[in-house]
């Protein structure tokens, strides 16, 4: 989507919110996408997110309505994060209808 939408590529990697990796470090943007889908990930991607960030960051988290979205909220409000702008687009997806949650936030990320 990156390169369809804005003509450059991205470097990705793969990682295990319960080992996440020391080397992930000093990013002043972080996406996520539908990661907050069990519960015990609100509080492991909000540490990854605190991990992973310079000291101000933008985090963009879009969530289709999983369980663990209020949960990473307050972690990542706990280590200094603030919702700066907040979106709901309905998302029609196989015949079903979705509201995908637009969550953007700023701040100096405490971890």
């Amino acid at each position: 989507n990156v390169e369809r939408n804005v003509h450059r590529s991205i470097r990705t990697r793969l990682v295990d919110w319960r080992e996440y990796p020391g080397d992930l470090t000093d990013y002043d943007l972080v996406v996520g996408a539908d990661v907050l889908y069990e519960r015990p990930y609100g509080p492991l991607v909000a540490d990854a997110v605190a991990r992973s960030v310079a000291t101000t960051v933008t985090v963009i988290i879009a969530d289709p309505g999983r369980i663990a979205l209020q949960s990473f909220l307050e972690e990542v409000g706990s280590r200094g994060l603030r919702i700066e702008q907040s979106r709901d687009v309905p998302c029609d997806w196989e015949d079903e209808r979705y509201t995908i949650r637009i969550r953007v936030l700023r701040g100096r990320a405490i971890g």
